[in-house]
């Protein structure tokens, strides 16, 4: 199968949290992430919206998934994923946001890429 993602992937387990608008957090686990996205495992028995905030090791980002099957989840981020906090996720973007909070200038960076 030939290889569709920009960025590569490391293969991981780490506990983390989906979080639903208006709706209780369902418990996750990322398999394998990159900067653009994840892989998710969460109990087939929960209803995955297609829209959700992704919570793991004091990283939060909205997420779209992208692919599901029975318990598994491919999402990408809308704000791309990066290991250190401090470094911004492209030369030009504003500077990371604090673990767990958005910017208000990086979200509206973000809305007018979007929207160009």
């Amino acid at each position: 199968m030939m290889e569709r993602r920009q960025f590569g992937r490391r293969e991981l387990a780490i506990a983390g949290s989906i979080e639903p608008p208006l709706r209780p957090p369902i418990a996750c686990e990322v398999r394998n992430l990159s900067r653009e996205g994840a892989l998710l495992t969460f109990d087939s028995r929960e209803y995955l919206p297609g829209r959700f905030h992704l919570r793991f090791d004091d990283f939060q980002t909205p997420c779209q998934v992208i692919h599901r099957d029975r318990g598994l989840a491919g999402v990408v981020f809308e704000i791309p994923y990066t290991a250190d906090r401090n470094e911004a996720a492209e030369p030009d973007a504003p500077p990371a946001p604090q673990p767990g909070f958005f910017s208000l200038q990086g979200l509206m960076t973000l809305f007018t890429r979007r929207s160009q």
